[in-house]
């Protein structure tokens, strides 16, 4: 499944790739055109936005979010990527990056003698 323009998922329409996205999404430097997205990808501005909310909102009441503030959010945003990716909310976890996903995954299988793993 592919996201469109008129999924559920988005607010608005999807923008224009090449510059028009790098102008309208991130805030590189003008003049910037960045290649690096494996190293240092770069973060949309929608999302440092909501992080410096999200931020705000934690360090007005820190006990309160981390003790029960987070779990609402947390569960819309699984039950999301459930619903986007077909799978049941009970089976989407969120992690820090990629690393930790694959180091999560590959940790709890049973290996035995003579597993392989390909790649």
């Amino acid at each position: 499944m592919s996201p469109s323009n008129e999924s559920k998922y988005y607010k608005r329409a999807a923008p224009a790739l090449g510059h028009a996205t790098r102008d309208e999404c991130f805030a590189f430097a003008p003049g910037y055109i960045n290649l690096n997205c494996g190293s240092f990808g770069a973060t949309p501005v929608s999302v440092t936005e909501e992080v410096a909310r999200i931020t705000q909102e934690i360090e007005a009441n820190p006990d309160l979010f981390h003790r029960l503030d987070y779990v609402d959010p947390l569960n819309e945003a699984r039950a999301l990527m459930a619903d986007y990716i077909g799978a049941d909310i009970n089976e989407v976890v969120l992690v820090a990056n990629a690393s930790t996903g694959v180091n999560t995954v590959l940790r709890n299988f049973e290996w035995e003698q003579g597993d392989t793993i390909v790649s």
